[in-house]
């Protein structure tokens, strides 16, 4: 069965807010999770703002190295997200070949920031007016905001 539009494609996850410098990061879990609440905050954002330009972030397992790109996938459509919704000026991170990687803080930023664009599009989701009507014998539904 196909979803349509409104169907959420994935289900939001609880981000971790509290990362310390001795848990590790587990793909299967960590990155899983923050892939699944960026495609679920680009769903939202396509619901109640537009649609965002994302960038193709891969399915990831313990058996596979990630390389530059697929840190370099999150942290762009973290900040396109960003931009749609709240436009503070969030700058991503870049890394190239070599670079170390995520490390406590980059795990709290990216985490917080997922949870306070939920907060938001959230807020929007809930503020926006109905309006109902007819036209041509069709019952549509229109927002207001």
């Amino acid at each position: 069965m196909e979803k349509t539009r409104d169907e959420e494609p994935v289900r939001w996850i609880t981000p971790k807010l509290d990362w310390t410098e001795n848990d590790p990061f587990d793909v299967e879990r960590d990155y899983l999770r923050i892939r699944q609440n960026l495609l679920y905050l680009q769903w939202k954002a396509a619901k109640i703002v537009g649609r965002p330009e994302y960038t193709k972030m891969g399915e990831y397992s313990i058996t596979e190295m990630p390389m530059a790109e697929f840190f370099n996938a999150v942290e762009t459509n973290l900040a396109r997200a960003e931009q749609m919704v709240r436009d503070s000026g969030y700058t991503e991170r870049h890394f190239e070949p070599g670079d170390f990687v995520w490390n406590r803080e980059d795990l709290n930023r990216i985490e917080t920031l997922e949870m306070k664009l939920y907060s938001d599009l959230t807020m929007i989701e809930n503020g926006q007016q109905m309006l109902a009507f007819c036209l041509g014998g069709g019952h549509l539904g229109a927002f207001i905001s």
